[in-house]
């Protein structure tokens, strides 16, 4: 028989052997079994996206320990969120956040609101692990009328 389909067999008498113990384990009470193969693409405090490292990002990356120690808008523009207030125009917000991105514009109580985006994207590592993961944060900010409104989480319209 060729090699492949050898294996292929093997596969099948393994998983019918398996059967029996997963059914046993799934019907014990208090017991919740997940079955699935997503290979560990998201890191589960997180749900930032499992990616490849070079060698080279494996020594230099920061290092996390726990979620709160992930990048986050509120952190990486600290000094920048300070200086908003409600006299800030939307020039002087583009100045200060240039990376700054239109998201979308609503009518909303006879006057109309511009939204923008700020976003963190970071590599960093997750203890010792050899592979990294993507981090990414985005705060929401609105404009109405050309004046600051708040800042929110991505859909929290004033």
């Amino acid at each position: 028989m060729p090699r492949a389909v050898l294996t292929r067999h093997r596969r099948i008498i393994t998983a019918l052997a398996l059967a029996p113990a997963v059914l046993a384990l799934i019907t014990l009470p208090g017991c919740i079994a997940v079955i699935g193969n997503d290979g560990g693409d998201y890191h589960e405090a997180s749900g930032n996206r499992r990616i490849r490292l070079t060698s080279d990002e494996r020594s230099t990356l920061p290092r996390v320990t726990s979620v709160a120690d992930l990048p986050r808008v509120e952190t990486k523009f600290a000094a920048e969120l300070r200086q908003l207030n409600p006299d800030t125009t939307l020039d002087q917000f583009k100045a200060a956040f240039p990376t700054a991105r239109f998201v979308e514009r609503r009518e909303l109580n006879g006057s109309t609101v511009d939204a923008y985006a700020v976003t963190v994207e970071e590599k960093y590592r997750y203890r010792s692990e050899s592979y990294g993961y993507l981090a990414r944060d985005e705060q929401w900010f609105f404009f109405r009328g050309n004046r600051f409104v708040k800042t929110a989480e991505p859909n929290q319209w004033p």
